[in-house]
């Protein structure tokens, strides 16, 4: 995706869409980590700052934590994601994007 920007390392990803941020977790992640198997989010409606924690991906043996890339508000959550972890092996920069953030200073 060309609008697609990664951060932390390498290991997230952002794409911005207007007043929104949608995040997620590269590839590069996943095979970091191994294959996962929980996703932990958190609640829509909650804030966060600049490099604020928003979840973690977890596998047996390691975790990546997905970072606020900017100050916001959580304003939608992959529920889908978070019911079927494993999706995020088959298309992580694409349907398995993990929140939706609105930007603080736009």
């Amino acid at each position: 995706m060309a609008d697609l920007v990664e951060y932390q390392n390498g290991l997230l990803w952002m794409r911005k869409e207007g007043n929104f941020y949608i995040l997620g977790f590269t590839q590069l992640a996943i095979e970091s980590i191994g294959s996962p198997d929980e996703l932990e989010l958190i609640e829509v409606d909650d804030e966060v700052e600049s490099g604020g924690w928003i979840g973690e991906l977890k596998s047996r043996s390691a975790s990546v934590a997905l970072l606020a890339p900017e100050g916001g508000k959580i304003v939608e959550i992959n529920e889908d994601l978070i019911d079927q972890v494993q999706l995020v092996e088959d298309d992580p920069t694409g349907d398995a994007w993990a929140v939706r953030m609105e930007i603080e200073n736009v």
